[in-house]
């Protein structure tokens, strides 16, 4: 019997301890140079991407069974897809962080608090969500300190002062390879469901393409503003008249109401004096009355004269001063933008997926464009007017107010490259223990359950 009962317990400890082991396997998702690397973390990844490809799938239209999916161009489904890119992004938080510290590197005191006062709001909006799908909160707090933490290595190679920044010569000439500069005018196809109202439109709109061209196309590229202008006075002045017809025809519809109730209420008043007079004609002074009446009239002539004089007044000092006002609006925002009508577009940071857009095709079209020169082009989303203009111009002022952005597009890659050199640099395994319990099905699952559940307690709550 003892032993029978040592055996029990011998067997109830191991099963125990199997226990403890298996939790504990799938506490990380995977070892960095023998260091473990939380769950939570990983989760967080995947959760982001699996959120990111099913909305892309619904405003592509597709609702039904999402991860089984094919991500286009990358042949694998949206759940093998953003399982591997939640390992690439666990390994690229890894990186990033041992690299910071390695540079010796650390947050200013400004930056947690913000980061405090950011993650504090976060967690109040999406912590039961996040701790539903396995995100604690110190792994959600790690997840955004990798931002913090990329930017700020980013910055410490490449802002001035750094190893690797560029001089002002080498990002203006970047500019000047890279950019389009230019001006456009949208014609904007017809999106009826009715062919024959979609051709009518089309044509419309074409035609009045055209017309514009022929206006403009002799023009610079300073000139185009012009024509930019007289497009914009045109479609105010048919909106205006628009407006206008449909006020005249709303107040036409009125007045025949009007008239109509009017005539109603005149017949009944009359028949209701002529009764009246029948009965009292003998008591009625006529003369209190006459006088009475032309007192009444003079007193109501002054005041609605001076009352609508006073309107008047104020009506015209009204238009005058909103009309000065809004002289000077436009007088100031011509002056703060001289290149309020023209685009700046980084053309060499397309990738070439995105050529085949709409959007590509034009850009790929200015790109080959001859500057200075007004051209028209069509594309299934518009008919358009173009002109190109000459980078060099404008390229060291665009610098001036969009440094930050420019030094991001023309070393983002770079700094990338280095990243993927620290992940290789470090021996990473993946814990599929982990990776299976959390797999992408299994997040996705607990997500949908979470949102249902919170949508019954909104509507029973309401209701």
């Amino acid at each position: 019997m003892r032993k029978a009962r040592k055996l029990a317990a011998l067997l109830a400890g191991v099963l125990m301890a199997t226990t403890v082991t298996g939790c504990s396997n799938t506490k990380y998702a995977m070892k960095a140079d023998g260091e473990e690397i939380k769950a939570g973390i990983y989760i967080g990844y995947l959760q982001e991407e699996l959120i990111n490809q099913v909305n892309t799938l619904y405003y592509q239209g597709v609702t039904e069974d999402p991860l089984s999916q094919q991500v286009e161009g990358e042949g694998m489904t949206v759940s093998e897809y953003s399982k591997q890119q939640a390992i690439q992004k666990t390994k690229e938080y890894y990186a990033v962080k041992k690299q910071f510290e390695a540079e010796g590197l650390s947050f200013t005191d400004e930056e947690i608090e913000s980061m405090n006062s950011y993650l504090k709001t976060a967690w109040e909006s999406s912590g039961e969500l996040l701790e539903e799908i396995g995100v604690s909160k110190d792994s959600y707090k790690e997840i955004y300190r990798h931002y913090l933490r990329y930017s700020s290595l980013f910055s410490h190679y490449f802002s001035e002062g750094g190893s690797k920044a560029p001089s002002e010569d080498e990002m203006v000439t970047y500019i000047n390879d890279s950019y389009l500069r230019y001006k456009v005018m949208s014609f904007y196809k017809s999106s009826s469901e009715d062919e024959a109202a979609k051709e009518t439109e089309n044509k419309e709109a074409e035609e009045k393409r055209d017309h514009y061209y022929e206006i403009g196309k002799e023009m610079t590229f300073d000139e185009f503003d012009q024509l930019i202008e007289m497009k914009q006075d045109d479609d105010q002045a048919e909106a205006d008249a628009a407006s206008e017809a449909a006020d005249e025809s709303a107040d036409a519809s009125g007045d025949e109401s009007s008239s109509a109730d009017a005539s109603a209420d005149e017949s009944s008043v009359d028949e209701s004096t002529a009764d009246e007079s029948s009965v009292d004609e003998s008591s009625v002074d006529e003369s209190s009355i006459e006088e009475s009446s032309a007192d009444e009239s003079s007193v109501d002539e002054s005041s609605a004269d001076e009352s609508t004089a006073d309107e008047s007044s104020a009506d015209e000092s009204t238009e005058d001063e909103s009309s000065d006002t809004d002289s000077e609006s436009e007088e100031e925002a011509a002056e703060e933008d001289p290149y309020v009508n023209e685009t700046m577009t980084n053309f060499g940071a397309l990738k070439e997926d995105a050529l085949e857009t709409d959007s590509g095709k034009l850009y790929q079209f200015i790109h080959d464009a001859e500057a200075n020169k007004v051209l028209t082009f069509e594309n299934d989303t518009a008919y358009y007017i173009i002109i190109k203009g000459d980078v060099t111009e404008r390229s060291k002022e665009y610098l001036d107010d969009n440094h930050t952005t420019v030094l991001n597009e023309m070393k983002g890659d770079e700094f990338d490259g280095m990243i993927k050199e620290w992940i290789e640099a470090i021996d990473f395994s993946n814990n599929e223990k982990a990776l299976t319990r959390y797999s992408p099905e299994t997040i996705y699952k607990r997500i949908t359950d979470f949102n249902e559940k919170k949508s019954k307690t909104t509507t029973k709550a309401a209701s």
